[in-house]
Formats: structure tokens, C-alpha cells, sequence
């Protein structure tokens, strides 16, 4: 997730009576010279109800002076300042058309009787822009009525990536970035190797320097980053975005010679602001109830991490919060007293989350060693390895929480010792932190074999509590950042899963209430439910687990041809025929008793982003809430 906020997901876990139906989808609007077109491409109505929509020209913005026609009169048109608005009159299906200078686009209508529409119903759809295929669609926060309420980000393999300002399916502006991006650009992307290498004071470059007589060929330079393998070569991608607490959207870079994180202004898509690393980021970031960026920053010269936190309306520094460097020691090597070789290296910083108190919060892992070889024989050694919680105030003043550590030393040889490892940290709903991290212990050589545990540390008011959850680690790679791994549930409970189990942890008491493991796959957490619940997707479908760990699918959803996306049945709204099922490789809360989700692009499906609803029902009942 590329944010951390103090609220949980919520909505009805009563999907009862949930029925499937399908929209009527638009023609494709011809190729990349296509010069207007109708946003959204296709809407479903009930008698009674308005929508609006509007017709876009080649600059990506509303055209004015456009000619309204509809072949069919199942809707009146009412043309106003920034489009139409269809008020549905009757059942049925119509095109509708715009015409502008010569040039047209048609848009689907349909128009179904009843009080609601069926659970599963296209609301409405936005094909991409053509020659591109639909990336993500990221909620944005609306400063005014008019304002985006959510971006439609698009990637094309030759032609950069394209962003839409989105607000009830009708595009408000799009602009074009240099930026790479594509479903493999949003994968969890780890550090690249940053440190140096001394020997007896001087820095080693190359692996020469380390060895005796001098005359072996440099084989690497041990003393500098290794860079990213970046999928277009000098060409930054895109890796994570979120909106900005602005009205804007965040755009996180990587890049062959720097990292950049990107503010585009929420009216019109420019870029508002850049701030360029002259090191690495990470690829999780927070931001404040005041608008400002959270982001942890490595840097090469002089070797560190730090925590940056960016003034959300210009990208200027406010404050930057280094961290304890790491290091590994040999002294005296070779039997040569001074002849110490010794790797220092930034230490690693886990994800990056702003709790109820409006401070944000990150875990920080130290790890040093040392070992002495004077006179030509192990000497002794020193082991620290330990995680702190680093806590940053709106005003820049820091608090650090040491709630791990490992230390070991004695005379002799050195010994294999336990590691930890920092991970992802949330609001515990009362007060203070959840702190994931992993525990390694390495073995014993009286046949303990190594493994991991899941640990979990809460920290607030009432102290420290330290928890081992029963699943057998976080990551596979201990060393990899995850953000997305525990959401908060209702009842004070949380909810965290390693990709292949589920875990229900009361956090009061401490108490695993339950755990579940899909027979095959990958889970992932989706949202909180009212009534203490939780929606997870695993192998195509979108389930709902209740607080007492009773799973099932939600009626529509279906395998998807594609495991990694969300399957929903689909009929004809009228004759009631099946058709192909949506492949969706995206879904969130849009609003009451709706779905905001993107379609997965060709061949699988055609890349629209839509509202689709989950239930029937009056909004009055209840609702659904961030």
C-alpha cells in the first residue's frame, strides 16, 4: 500500500440475494488518431434516474459546442456547460452520439426498470485511452465538487504511461509522462546492496585491493551500489502511486541515475513538484493529515538512511531523520595489527504508516558485528542486531523505541547468531502501534534446523507486548519491505496474512481467535467488513470470511482465467444470457453498494475501469465507510 492511514475499510457482510447481470460495453472508438470521444463509454440507468456525461476532445479535456443526439428515446438530454445529462425515461438500449467539427463518438445506454439495479451490474465503464491499457485507478481526495475523485493511470509498452483525472466515469483532463510503467513495474521491488569497504583506513574499490600480490583482475567494486535492473534502460519506471491528501496524485520513480517522487496537481495533471534523490527510495511512503510525504531514503555518499519527510505543497525538504549505520568488522586481518576491513552499510528502514496522532511512524533495523583476529587466532566478538520504532511529530521532533535486540559476545570464535528483521507497522486502534517483524534463528549444531517466526509487538500506553504468531514467517525474504500484510478489524481485532495464511489476532488479549490456509495460492486482504469480517481474494475469487472464521465466496464471483485476478459472472441485462465473465485485476470501495475496479487488458479482458455494484438495496440502510 503506498499510504498508511488510521481507518479501516468497511461495508455490509450481508451479500444475500447478490444476483448477476452484465452492461451493455461500447464499440471501440476507433484508433490513436481518434479525435473526441464520450466519457464514461457506457452507463446503466433505472427509470427515473439522471447521469451526466461528456464528450473529450484531443487535448483530453471536456470539448464544448458538442451536438447531443440519441437514436432511441429511452432518455431525455438535457446539454449543459461541460456535457449531457440523460434523465432514463423508459427500458431499453440507445447509442448515444456526440459530434464535434466533423468529428463523432458514441457512447451505450441502457435503461432497466425496478428500484435497484442487480447485484454485479456495470454501472458504467471508461475504455483506456486508445494504443493503452489501463494500469490502476487511485482514489484521490476532491478539494471541490468538480475535482477528480479518482486517477486512471495507463501504460502502453512503447508510449510512456498516461494519467486521467476521473470524476463519475467522466474524464476531467489527462497528461502524458516519459515514466515506464506496466503490471511488472508495481511488484515489490527490493534495495539494491549500498556500502563501503575499508581496509586499514583506506576505502577498497575493487576486489584487488583485497587480495595478496595485487595482480587478479578487479571483479567487482565492492565499494559501491549496486544499481536497480531496470526493465527500460534509461528510462525511470513507475512503482507505486497514491493520492495526496491535495487533491493530486504521487507518483513514486525509480530511476537508472535517480529516484524521484512526483506531485501532479489535481486540476489539470501538471507536475506541481519533484524531488530527486541522489540516492535510493523505498518503495512504501506515508502521508500526514497535513499533506506531507513520509518516505525512507538511502544514500551512497556519504553511506546512510534516513527518514525524508517532504513538504506535501512543494517538495522542499522539512526534515530529515538519519539513521544508525550497520557495519561489519574484521580487525586485524592478516595478523597485522591496524589492518582492520571493515563494511559499513545504511541500516534498513521497514514500511512507513501515519497513526491516529497524526505522527508517523517506521521501524528501523541496526545490526553490527565485530570480530578480532589478533595474533593470527580468533580473539573474541560482538554481536548487536535490534529494531527500534522511530516516531517523527508534524513539528519534526523524534522519539526512538527500542522493542527488539539481540546481543551476544565472548571470547573465541564467533558464533551463528539469531537475526531480526523490521517489517510493516499499524495503528493497533487503541492508542498505539502493531509492529510486524521476523525472527531468524539460524540452527544449532545439535540438529535445530534454521527457521523464521512471525513476530508481533505492540507499543502504546499500556507498555510493550510481544507476540509469536503461528505461522511460519512473514516473507520468504526476510529482508524484503511488505506493506500490506495486517488491516484492523472491528471488535479490536486484527487481521494479517504471509501471502498463505490467514490469522485473526485479538489485540487486547493477545488471542489467536483462528487461522485459515487456502488448499492453493496466494491470499490477499482486501477490506475490513461491518460486523467484523473480512473480504480476501485468493485464486480468482473474492471471499468473506466473518469474525468466527466462516468463509464463502461472494455469489457472482467466479475462477478467473488469470489467478492473480478477480472473476465475476455476467449476463445480458435483458434477455438474461450469460456472458463472459469480468476479469478484474483490481477492486476497491467506490461508494454505497459499489465497486470502483479495473478490467484486466487484452486478451483477457479490455482494460475499462468501472463501477460495479455489490448489492441492492436502499443507501439509507446502511453505509460504507473509509
Amino acid at each position: 500500500m503506498a499510504r498508511r492511514r488510521p481507518m479501516s475499510w468497511c461495508l455490509l457482510a450481508s451479500f444475500a440475494g447478490m444476483a448477476t447481470a452484465a452492461c451493455l460495453w461500447a464499440t471501440p472508438q476507433g484508433g490513436a488518431s481518434l479525435a473526441l470521444s464520450i466519457t464514461p463509454d457506457a452507463v446503466v440507468l433505472l427509470v427515473g434516474e439522471s447521469f451526466e456525461l461528456n464528450a473529450v476532445d484531443g487535448s483530453g479535456r471536456p470539448a464544448r459546442n458538442v451536438r447531443w443526439s440519441i437514436d432511441y428515446p429511452i432518455a431525455d438530454e438535457t446539454v449543459t456547460d461541460d456535457g449531457v445529462r440523460l434523465t432514463a425515461l423508459r427500458p431499453g438500449r440507445a447509442l448515444l452520439t456526440a459530434e464535434l467539427d466533423g468529428s463523432s463518438a458514441t457512447a451505450a445506454v441502457s435503461v432497466l426498470s425496478g428500484t435497484a439495479l442487480p447485484a454485479a451490474t456495470v454501472r458504467w465503464s471508461l475504455s483506456p485511452t486508445p494504443g493503452y491499457n489501463t494500469l490502476a485507478a487511485r482514489p484521490g481526495v476532491p478539494q471541490s465538487d468538480s475535482a477528480p475523485e479518482f486517477f486512471s493511470i495507463e501504460w502502453s509498452p512503447s508510449a510512456g504511461t498516461m494519467v486521467r483525472g476521473i470524476r463519475s466515469g467522466r474524464q476531467l483532463w489527462s497528461t502524458h509522462l516519459s515514466v515506464a510503467s506496466s503490471p511488472r513495474t508495481l511488484k515489490p521491488w527490493g534495495m539494491p546492496g549500498v556500502g563501503t569497504v575499508s581496509l586499514a583506513g583506506k576505502r577498497v574499490e575493487n576486489t584487488r585491493q583485497l587480495l595478496d600480490g595485487g595482480n587478479m583482475a578487479s571483479t567487482s567494486n565492492v565499494g559501491q551500489a549496486r544499481g536497480r535492473s531496470l526493465p527500460v534502460k534509461g528510462q525511470p519506471i513507475l512503482v507505486r502511486d497514491a493520492g495526496d491528501d491535495l487533491g493530486g496524485l504521487l507518483l513514486l520513480e525509480f530511476g537508472g541515475s535517480a529516484d524521484s517522487i512526483v506531485d501532479l496537481n489535481g486540476s489539470d495533471g501538471s507536475e506541481r513538484w519533484r524531488y530527486r534523490s541522489s540516492g535510493y527510495l523505498n518503495q512504501n511512503f506515508t502521508v500526514n493529515f497535513q499533506g506531507d510525504i513520509g518516505i525512507v531514503e538511502t544514500l551512497t555518499e556519504p553511506v546512510g538512511s534516513a527518514l525524508l519527510v517532504l513538504n506535501g505543497s512543494t517538495g522542499e525538504v522539512r526534515y530529515r531523520i538519519p539513521f544508525p549505520t550497520s557495519s561489519t568488522t574484521i580487525k586485524d586481518l592478516k595478523c597485522s595489527q591496524g589492518n582492520d576491513l571493515i563494511n559499513t552499510r545504511p541500516s534498513r528502514g521497514g514500511s512507513v504508516f501515519t497513526n491516529t496522532d497524526g505522527n508517523m511512524y517506521v521501524q528501523v533495523e541496526v545490526h553490527n558485528e565485530a570480530a578480532d583476529m589478533l595474533p593470527c587466532k580468533v580473539g573474541e566478538y560482538v554481536f548487536d542486531n535490534s529494531l527500534s520504532l522511530l516516531r517523527v511529530t508534524p513539528n519534526g521532533e523524534t522519539e526512538w523505541t527500542r522493542f527488539a535486540d539481540i546481543h551476544s559476545d565472548a571470547n573465541g570464535p564467533f558464533q551463528v547468531q539469531p537475526r531480526v528483521f523490521a517489517g510493516e507497522t499499524i495503528p493497533d486502534g487503541l492508542g498505539g502501534e502493531l509492529a510486524t517483524w521476523t525472527y531468524f534463528f539460524p540452527g544449532t549444531k545439535e540438529g535445530e534446523k534454521p527457521h523464521q517466526e512471525a513476530r508481533l509487538t505492540r507499543l502504546g500506553p499500556q507498555g510493550q507486548f510481544d507476540y509469536t504468531l503461528p505461522i511460519p514467517g512473514w516473507n520468504a525474504n526476510p529482508e524484503a519491505l511488505w506493506d500490506d500484510d495486517m488491516v484492523l478489524g472491528e471488535e479490536d481485532t486484527l487481521y494479517a496474512i504471509n501471502k498463505y495464511i490467514l490469522v485473526s489476532f485479538h489485540i487486547p488479549t493477545g488471542e489467536v481467535k483462528w487461522v485459515r490456509q487456502p488448499p492453493v495460492g496466494e491470499i490477499q486482504i482486501d477490506w475490513s467488513t461491518a460486523g467484523g469480517g473480512l473480504l480476501v481474494s485468493n485464486q480468482g475469487r473474492l471471499s468473506h470470511f466473518d469474525k468466527n472464521g466462516y468463509g464463502q465466496p461472494l455469489p457472482g464471483t467466479v475462477d478467473a482465467s488469470n489467478a492473480e485476478d478477480i472473476g465475476f459472472l455476467q449476463f445480458d441485462l435483458f434477455d438474461h444470457s450469460p456472458s463472459a465473465p469480468l476479469q478484474l485485476r483490481s477492486i476497491e470501495i467506490y461508494e454505497f453498494g459499489s465497486f470502483l475496479a479495473v478490467e484486466d487488458g487484452p486478451p483477457l479482458g479490455r482494460g475499462t475501469v468501472l463501477q460495479l455494484t455489490y448489492r441492492s438495496g436502499n443507501p439509507t440502510e446502511s453505509g460504507v465507510s473509509r
